[in-house]
């Protein structure tokens, strides 16, 4: 993955029910970002292993697949986008619950849009410093791996000119 824009983010929205994921998608288009929609747990699955999604803003009572099953597929593939649980379970054991399974926060319905917002914007600056970081680091450490690789041959190619040379030949 290369450095991530802060303007290119999607943001995908799984979620069961139609009329909040419609006014979830309209709050986040218009904060910026890119939505894209998943009715059901599979859905958002499929889109996650397809697309480049930044993050995933998740319901827990879905049909098929429910947002606790996700969470473990999604953190069993060692995939770590932020997820944000928004969802009308709000005991605490369900709370320490998709904690634990990897959930990265958890929004309890009935919810506030700009609480919303504000979550999603926190979650995704530190996901793109990180990931700008880590790209940063690796395109550090490839141009480290080409300098090396070019003073490994300069010296081989010095050792060879030397054991050429008239002095060192053999009598």
């Amino acid at each position: 993955m290369g450095y991530i824009r802060m303007d290119t983010q999607t943001v995908l929205i799984a979620e069961d029910d139609y009329d909040i994921r419609q006014l979830l998608k309209i709050h986040i288009e218009n904060a910026g970002y890119k939505v894209i929609e998943a009715k059901d747990g599979i859905e958002a699955l499929e889109w996650v292993r397809n697309e480049d999604i930044h993050l995933l803003l998740l319901d827990i009572m879905m049909p098929r697949c429910n947002g606790f099953d996700v969470i473990k597929d999604l953190r069993g593939k060692s995939i770590y986008l932020p997820i944000i649980v928004l969802t009308a379970r709000e005991e605490e054991d369900h709370k320490i619950l998709g904690l634990q399974l990897g959930a990265d926060d958890y929004i309890c319905k009935p919810f506030s849009y700009r609480e919303v917002l504000s979550r999603i914007s926190g979650q995704l600056r530190r996901y793109v410093h990180y990931n700008n970081q880590l790209h940063h680091h690796e395109s550090l450490n490839k141009i480290i791996q080409m300098v090396l690789l070019k003073l490994i041959s300069l010296n081989l190619l010095l050792l060879k000119r030397a054991f050429n040379s008239p002095l060192i030949q053999k009598k």
